[in-house]
């Protein structure tokens, strides 16, 4: 309802509604194109995948047929599988989605998948737009680690950063990274302004990240400008930005549970 006055007062004929939660590289005028062509009520932005039990326990999974009319809708299930899963993106019409909110405020409702897209399901017309390229959604410490880590894959690299769709981000003007005569660096993506000196495998590293000679980093996320010093090691660990990791301290966590240091700490 907060943001009623301001879609009253869009001169756009289409509102996308979208979470923060899902990493994808997108273009979404395909999918107005194909919501407006069809004459949907809502449009769900899907993609298909492999998941356990806990993964579909934080995702809404869509049943879509071959006319891709969604005609079941589950949220937070406890199933496995290859399933549609919502990438918490939708189009609706401008008008619509008012009186969606002019509803929901007279029934105290507030839950636009629970409410709108899934009580209502049978009553409008629900179409699914699947997305092929990869996408992630970061709900938890474990999904960010792996999501980032996938990073080091170069052809999922080559899906996400297209020349055709390029993701633009702060310019830095670093130097490129500096290697050290003892530096040994295997399967790690390493941003311009870091300085290697040590051993790092299978990290990520951000802009101006320092790793001292004879530190070990493995299975690593170092945000901007973090320090590793000399001696230190560190495995299945991630950093905010600024922080220092003193000569000779040992960090280790596991794939599922990585270590999170928060930023700006000295440990």
């Amino acid at each position: 309802a907060q943001v009623k006055p301001f879609i009253e007062s869009a001169n756009a004929e289409y509102v996308l509604l979208s979470d923060t939660d899902v990493v994808a590289n997108i273009d979404y005028r395909p999918v107005i194109d194909f919501h407006e062509e069809n004459g949907a009520d809502i449009t769900v932005v899907y993609g298909r995948g492999t998941f356990t039990t806990e993964q579909t326990m934080t995702k809404t999974v869509l049943s879509v047929n071959s006319d891709n009319v969604v005609y079941d809708v589950l949220i937070r299930p406890e199933i496995s599988g290859e399933h549609n899963v919502s990438l918490n993106m939708f189009v609706v019409s401008k008008d619509f989605l008012l009186d969606v909110i002019r509803d929901a405020e007279s029934r105290n409702l507030y839950s636009f998948e629970v409410d709108v897209l899934q009580k209502r399901l049978h009553d409008i017309k629900v179409l699914g737009y699947k997305y092929d390229r990869p996408f992630s959604q970061i709900d938890s410490m474990n999904t960010y680690f792996k999501s980032n880590m996938s990073l080091v894959d170069k052809s999922l690299r080559d899906k996400l950063f297209m020349s055709d769709a390029p993701i633009y981000t702060k310019v830095r003007d670093d130097a490129p990274a500096k290697y050290g005569i003892d530096a040994d660096v295997k399967n790690s993506l390493v941003a311009d302004g870091c300085i290697i000196e040590g051993t790092v495998e299978n990290c990520v590293l951000f802009r101006g990240v320092k790793v001292e000679k004879g530190a070990k980093v493995k299975n690593c996320i170092l945000m901007q400008d973090t320090y590793v010093g000399a001696k230190a090691e560190m495995n299945f660990v991630i950093t905010d930005k600024n922080v220092s990791i003193s000569e000779y301290r040992s960090l280790a966590g596991t794939e599922s549970y990585p270590v999170f240091v928060n930023k700006g700490v000295t440990v």
